[in-house]
């Protein structure tokens, strides 16, 4: 699965590539081929790819003429600040995001402390499967898996192995002092401490 879903975020990237949209890889794939140690060990389910607001009625334009079918009407994101695709043969959903969280309550009060701006300023340029993209930074990896992982309430251990493979990979490159600046002025300093001590006493 993971192979063929490489194959086809290969695709998707070069479509979005040439006609001018960036794009940032998010969670699975990209944990998966630059995380991760082996790509085997982490199991992808879905796509998930973070464009400008700006680009997204376009980038939704560009998939729909790729024989993409949306789950709701053009220009409408609901809650999730994202639109869900799916394609006939495909195994499985594109979810095309313009911001990091989504609207629900009470997640409404981070939407609004974070600058997308800065992050997209701040994203690094990589590979993936072969085509060019964006990935959020290395401060922003992980507060970002922290506020992901307590979203889900960590309710499955892939949340937890996340977290601490970023950690890992990031750990000398990371400064802790500016991951804490940073995730204060995103409001997420409290999730990211929680997630860290509790990272601290997984073995």
């Amino acid at each position: 699965r993971n192979l063929s879903l490489a194959e086809d975020a290969s695709l998707i990237l070069k479509l979005f590539s040439e006609n001018n949209i960036k794009t940032i890889i998010l969670k699975g794939i990209y944990l998966s081929e630059n995380i991760y140690p082996d790509p085997g060990l982490r199991p992808i389910g879905d796509l998930d790819i973070l464009v400008k607001k700006s680009d997204l009625n376009f980038a939704n334009e560009v998939l729909r003429s790729s024989g993409y079918i949306a789950s709701l009407p053009a220009g409408k994101t609901g809650a999730l600040n994202a639109i869900v695709y799916s394609k006939q043969n495909q195994q499985f959903y594109l979810h095309l995001h313009y911001h990091l969280i989504n609207s629900s309550w009470p997640l409404e009060f981070y939407v609004k402390k974070i600058n997308m701006d800065l992050i997209w300023q701040c994203a690094q340029k990589i590979r993936i499967s072969g085509a060019d993209a964006l990935s959020l930074s290395s401060n922003d990896q992980i507060i970002y898996l922290a506020y992901h992982g307590m979203q889900h309430f960590f309710s499955k251990k892939i949340y937890d192995l996340d977290f601490l493979q970023t950690i890992e990979k990031y750990r000398d490159l990371a400064e802790p002092e500016s991951i804490f600046i940073r995730a204060k002025e995103f409001g997420l300093d409290f999730i990211l401490r929680v997630c860290l001590l509790r990272a601290s006493k997984i073995d």
